[in-house]
């Protein structure tokens, strides 16, 4: 038996596999329907969306097959991920890789095997939609194609799922991000550098008397007490400078009414954003 290789791109390989963050998650209509399809098509009693985990292959869609997953050095899908390319096996009996593998001479006992690369559009093969048999066969170009066609649409799903997360993952960010800037008593700020676009919390509204509007309208500094602004431009330019780094600065902020309040801030930079929180200190 020849146990499959290592391709050299494996390491990011993986990487793009535990992106899908898919590896034991439970069965999903849309793979199924997918698997059961290939077994139609190809006329196997057995269809498999195969990922090829580091150590082992793990199905996350089986149809006619009770495992869930199998070493990977006896997986036949691990050569697809080493030789990226598409892998037919009319006779494994007759194919000295393949004809002492403890899955050939056991259950499920292959005996036909074709495999289609599950490919990323980095061009990763994470995978196969594979189907097999317990006699030896040949497909058609029709059943050829169709396979390749089942795999892109197999990769379709994993994407569209994949980005699907990633949206409820930021939506929950922007909720929580939310209940903590327009939530509590401290000034809040954000400010994106390249944009310009400036956001500010209900406290601004409620401590210095500024509408939304007129805050929109006036540069920051224009709030700024005039003896303190140089030091807190020359802060701020700091604090750009330095993305990630956090800096605490002091200075007075120019109410409606005239009068002028010490605010503490601390301050970030951030992915191209300025997030700041003050704090009056004025007593």
């Amino acid at each position: 038996m020849k146990a499959p290789g290592r391709p050299e791109n494996e390491a990011a390989r993986l990487r793009a596999l535990l992106d899908l963050d898919i590896l034991d998650t439970p069965p999903e209509q849309e793979f199924d329907g997918l698997t059961k399809l290939a077994s139609t098509v190809l006329q196997t009693p057995i269809a498999l969306v195969s990922l090829v985990d580091a150590d082992r292959q793990w199905f996350k869609s089986r149809y006619g097959l009770e495992v869930s997953e199998t070493s990977r050095a006896v997986s036949l899908c691990g050569h697809v991920v080493e030789l990226d390319e598409a892998l037919i096996v009319p006779d494994t009996w007759a194919d000295a890789r393949f004809s002492d593998n403890p899955l050939v001479l056991g259950a499920p006992h292959i005996r036909f095997y074709a495999g289609e690369p599950l490919r990323t559009q980095e061009g990763l093969v994470l995978g196969t939609l594979c189907a097999i048999d317990s006699r030896p066969r040949e497909l058609t170009e029709s059943q050829r194609a169709s396979l390749g066609l089942l795999a892109k649409q197999v990769m379709t799903v994993l994407e569209l799922r994949r980005r699907t997360r990633l949206l409820a993952k930021k939506q929950e960010e922007v909720a929580v991000f939310q209940q903590f800037f327009f939530q509590g008593q401290d000034l809040k700020w954000a400010s994106g550098l390249a944009t310009g676009r400036r956001e500010y919390n209900p406290r601004w509204l409620s401590l210095l008397g500024w509408t939304e509007e007129e805050l929109q309208a006036m540069p920051v500094l224009s709030l700024v007490h005039p003896e303190d602004r140089a030091a807190t431009q020359r802060d701020f330019e700091q604090l750009v400078a330095h993305e990630g780094s956090a800096a605490q600065l002091e200075s007075r902020y120019r109410r409606k009414d005239g009068e002028y309040l010490w605010i503490s801030w601390a301050a970030q930079v951030v992915g191209g954003t300025i997030f700041a929180s003050g704090r009056d200190i004025t007593e």
